[in-house]
Formats: structure tokens, C-alpha cells, sequence
């Protein structure tokens, strides 16, 4: 075996890639998500969500969007796939300056988005409990 490529990053990348086709998928710990040519490992977009990531933990994808929680900013984006455009952005699933994260990958169901609610560790929170919405 022989690296073909790397590809660098500013920030961590904690999740392995998400691949659609010749297309990789990912979404650093600054909640910035990445489209990558796997053929080149050339950058094809980025979208800077504006979030903070912290430990993000994967994306789905389901017919043509992406979807991907924003971190510390509690929301869910829907991405294109094919031009990183922003379709959509949720309100807030639960409140942010109580350390509600969205971190981990949606799941699509028929016609449903689900994503996990969360809070990030610490003393602050210890009693705040994670949720589906």
C-alpha cells in the first residue's frame, strides 16, 4: 500500500470520512463541514457553519443532503451535497447556554431527521439530561 494523498486540516477531525460515490464527507471540531475529491484530496467546498464543533462524531447523508449537528450552537444543518449550500438550519434543539450540544450523526428515517441531544461533560450541567428530537 502507498499513501495516495493527505489532506490537512486546521482542526481535528474526529469521525472517518462519510463517502458518497468519488466524494468524502467531513466535519472538523470547528463544526466546519468539508466535501472532498477522493480521486485528488483536493478541497471541492466548505461550509464554516459558525459553530463550535467540539468532538463532532459524524454526518449522514440521504438523498443528495447532508446532515450534521452545529455543536455548541444546538442546531441541525441540511446541507447540498453537491455544492455545500445550506438548505436548512433548525432552531436551537435545546438551549445552548445550558451546554446543549448537537455532536453526534443524525439518523434519517423515511422522511424524519433525527439527531441526539446532548450536553457537553462538566460540573456546570451534571443533571441535564440528553434527548431525541
Amino acid at each position: 500500500m502507498q499513501v495516495k494523498w493527505i489532506f490537512n486540516s486546521p482542526f481535528i477531525i474526529q469521525n472517518p470520512l462519510l463517502v458518497v460515490g468519488d466524494r468524502g464527507y467531513a466535519q472538523d471540531n470547528s463544526g466546519r463541514i468539508l466535501a472532498i475529491d477522493l480521486n485528488t484530496g483536493l478541497n471541492l467546498w466548505k461550509l464554516e457553519t459558525g459553530g463550535n464543533g467540539q468532538n463532532m462524531h459524524g454526518m449522514t447523508y440521504d438523498n443528495g443532503v447532508i446532515f450534521a449537528g452545529t455543536g455548541k450552537n444546538a442546531t441541525l444543518l441540511a446541507v447540498n451535497a453537491t455544492d455545500g449550500k445550506m438548505i436548512l438550519q433548525t432552531v436551537p434543539v435545546g438551549d445552548p447556554n445550558r451546554n446543549y450540544i448537537t455532536q453526534g450523526p443524525p439518523t434519517v428515517w423515511k422522511d424524519i431527521v433525527l439527531v441526539g441531544h446532548t450536553t457537553s461533560a462538566g460540573p456546570e450541567t451534571p443533571d441535564l439530561k440528553g434527548k431525541v428530537v
